[in-house]
């Protein structure tokens, strides 16, 4: 449906996060026991989505139904500054599109985008000339 953000088994895991968080809002008007409840049937919920559902899929070989999201590896934390690096490039080249997308989605945001596209590109230009210029002249 229009409106939706990210691919199809996003969806799904955030329908599943609404519904429990809006069945925790429901039980803290039942009390200490209904929120334990709650609790104990929200880390059976998480930990069957997020994680038995996904490795069975996998030994079985199988490839994941569309509305099944794995966590991924979140054991391993990396240490290098070269992963640091990466993580951060791929992230802001991330943020960078969806700015880009929400701009774009505005009225007169096609255009803004063009401009401060082209005003860029002459930056660079301006910036590779000086440098240029520079390195020619031994400064």
């Amino acid at each position: 449906p229009a409106g939706w953000v990210g691919p199809p088994p996003r969806r799904y895991a955030a329908l599943l996060l609404i519904a429990l968080g809006l069945l925790g809002n429901i039980m803290l008007l039942g009390g200490l026991v209904s929120i334990v409840v709650w609790v104990a049937v929200t880390l059976g919920v998480l930990y069957a989505y997020f994680k038995w559902a996904p490795e069975y899929y996998e030994e079985q070989g199988q490839p994941y139904p569309s509305w099944l999201e794995d966590l991924g590896n979140i054991v391993r934390v990396g240490t290098s500054m070269e992963e640091l690096k990466e993580a951060m490039h791929k992230g802001g080249e991330a943020l960078q599109q969806e700015s880009r997308d929400v701009v774009g989605s505005l009225p007169l945001g096609k255009s803004a985008l063009q401009g401060m596209d082209s005003t860029a590109k002459a930056v660079k230009q301006g910036v590779g000339s000086l440098t240029a210029g520079k390195t020619a002249e031994g400064g």
